[in-house]
C-alpha cells in the first residue's frame, strides 16, 4: 500500500471512529474511550495535552451549566448526565483529532486528501497550519501581557480575553497575509 493510499486509510479511520463516538449510546464506552485516548495523549505528547485540556475544561463546565440551566424538561439527574455525556463526547472528538494530528505530518495529511481538489486541499492545509501557530501565539501573547504586569482576573473571566484577542487577531492576519503573497508567488493564484 503507498504512503497516499496509506494516509488516506488513516483520515477515513478518524472520520468513522468520530462518527462512532458521535453514534455512541452507552456512557460507560464514552468514558472508556475518553480515558484511553487521555492516556495515549499523555504518552505521546507529554506536557503539551494539558494546553489542549485546559481550554475544554472549562468547555465542559460550560456545557453542562447549560444542559443543568436550560434543561427544563429533564430531571436535574438526567441533565446532568447529559451534560457530562455531551463534554466526554466533544472532549473525545478533541483529543482524537489531536492525536492523529500529533502523531501525522502535515504533508502526511496533504497526502491524504489527494482525492480533493487542489484548492481545497490548499484551504485545509492552511487552516491546519494557521491552527498550530494560533496555540503558540496565544502562549505568547500570554507571556507578554505577564511580563508587562497584566493580572488575570478569575473573578471576571470575560475581561481576560479582550488583550488576548486583539493582539492574536493582528497576529493572525499578518501571518496568513505572508501566506497568502508567498503561495501566490509560488504560482498558485490565478
Amino acid at each position: 500500500m503507498t504512503s497516499k493510499y496509506y494516509n488516506a486509510v488513516k483520515i477515513l479511520a478518524l472520520i468513522l471512529t468520530s462518527t462512532f463516538l458521535l453514534l455512541q449510546k452507552n456512557t460507560i464506552s464514552i468514558f472508556l474511550i475518553n480515558s484511553l485516548l487521555i492516556t495515549l495523549a499523555l504518552v505521546l505528547s507529554g506536557q503539551k495535552i494539558y494546553s489542549r485540556l485546559k481550554p475544554l475544561f472549562f468547555i465542559s463546565l460550560l456545557i453542562i451549566l447549560f444542559r443543568l440551566v436550560l434543561g427544563i424538561e429533564e430531571t436535574v439527574e438526567e441533565r446532568l448526565a447529559g451534560g457530562i455525556v455531551a463534554s466526554l463526547r466533544i472532549v473525545s472528538l478533541s483529543l482524537l483529532v489531536f492525536l492523529y494530528t500529533a502523531v501525522t505530518d502535515p504533508s502526511n495529511i496533504i497526502e491524504g486528501l489527494f482525492f480533493l481538489p487542489k484548492t481545497f486541499r490548499l484551504g485545509l492545509t492552511m487552516t491546519l497550519s494557521l491552527l498550530t501557530v494560533i496555540f503558540d501565539e496565544i502562549n505568547l501573547i500570554n507571556i507578554i501581557q505577564q511580563s508587562r504586569g497584566y493580572k488575570k482576573s478569575f473573578i471576571t473571566p470575560w475581561k481576560n480575553i479582550k488583550p488576548v484577542i486583539i493582539p492574536l487577531l493582528h497576529r493572525t492576519f499578518k501571518r496568513a497575509e505572508q501566506l497568502s503573497v508567498t503561495l501566490y508567488s509560488k504560482g498558485y493564484g490565478d
